[in-house]
């Protein structure tokens, strides 16, 4: 507070940090780790933390086991029923939407696995139709739009 002069400056910037260390320690360092070589991971610090490469492979993986730890205990909870005192908010229920954070965590993932391979089979797709002639192009996109409109 002191290096803002004004207290209520002092809380701006600290919700601006919290906002960007959030999710850069929450998500992108773990899956970061997860994804790149372990002989990358000193080039990933540099970037990500701009410098502070000294104990963030220690960090990382701390958050990772943490992270996935506390995913294990939701899963058990909303497997099994049985409930961890402190550990229940991700298995318990929310009133409006009737699901669970776990439930709308993993249908977040589902969505997204579900685009991706989407553009996986749109490019598929547009790759046999480049082979095709004429013909065969009007023959195919005459029978997908008899199918929509039977459908629709």
């Amino acid at each position: 507070m002191q290096l803002a002069g004004d207290e209520a400056i002092g809380k701006f910037a600290g919700l601006i940090l919290g906002t960007m260390m959030g999710p850069t320690i929450v998500f992108t360092i773990p899956v970061a780790l997860g994804i790149i070589d372990k002989k990358d991971r000193g080039y990933l610090g540099a970037g990500v933390l701009a410098g502070m490469i000294r104990g963030f492979n220690r960090f990382g993986i701390g958050v990772t086991v943490v992270i996935t730890a506390l995913t294990a205990i939701a899963v058990f909870e909303q497997i099994t029923g049985i409930m961890f005192p402190l550990f229940d908010q991700m298995a318990t229920s929310d009133a409006s939407t009737g699901l669970t954070p776990l439930d709308s965590g993993l249908l977040t993932c589902g969505q997204s696995g579900i685009l991706q391979t989407g553009r996986i089979l749109r490019k598929a797709v547009q790759q046999v139709y480049n082979i095709m002639d004429d013909c065969d192009q009007a023959a195919l996109t005459r029978s997908l739009n008899h199918s929509r409109k039977d459908k629709g």
